[in-house]
């Protein structure tokens, strides 16, 4: 039962990766990328701090200490041509901005749950994070469900299970037309 069982996980796993590659994975428009001017970038409780100068408008010597500071010291590399460097550097900005997000949601869930702290502002996020933690925080019940034991970070009574399963899946559908409404790739076509 136990292969089954890593089985049918293995095929859910990559089922779930293959949605998100089709439906989440576009390249970052580098006319709406922006790089924070002030790194490491401020993250507070709360909403997130947005990055400040527009990439088309950086220099390249913002541009190469935004990607140092990421990790790659080879910027701009010469073999590639420059819109294919600035896809790559907004897709360095998008991943930053995705690990200020996470690492702020994680001292909340801290904060919040283990050392009980009062008051915390809630770390929001925009429409196209809230899809992806839809699919997470869904992912995660159904497998509390089918082990009968919690296994979200929330660590909620099983009475508020299906209304914490009922929530994502009612949100998706409002969530995921603002996305596409949002990203719509015919610029001034109504969608």
């Amino acid at each position: 039962m136990l292969i089954v069982w890593a089985c049918l996980l293995a095929f859910v796993n990559k089922l779930c990766q293959a949605v998100a590659r089709k439906f989440w994975s576009y390249p970052v428009p580098i006319t709406s990328a922006s790089i924070p001017s002030k790194l490491p970038h401020p993250n507070p409780q709360g909403s997130a701090v947005s990055f400040d100068i527009p990439l088309m408008q950086a220099t390249d010597e913002q541009i190469g200490a935004f990607m140092k500071f990421r990790g790659c010291e080879t910027w701009p590399d010469e073999k590639q041509s420059r819109d294919i460097a600035l896809r790559q550097v907004a897709h360095a900005a998008a991943e930053y901005k995705g690990f200020l997000y996470e690492d702020r949601t994680m001292k909340w869930i801290d904060d919040h749950f283990r050392l009980r702290l009062p008051k915390l502002k809630y770390p929001y996020v925009d429409s196209h994070c809230e899809v992806g933690y839809m699919v997470y925080a869904t992912m995660w019940i159904i497998i509390s469900y089918v082990y009968n034991k919690d296994v979200t970070v929330e660590q909620m009574h099983r009475s508020v299970w299906p209304l914490f399963h009922a929530h994502p899946r009612s949100a998706w559908n409002p969530t995921s037309c603002a996305c596409a409404a949002n990203t719509c790739p015919f610029h001034g076509v109504q969608c």
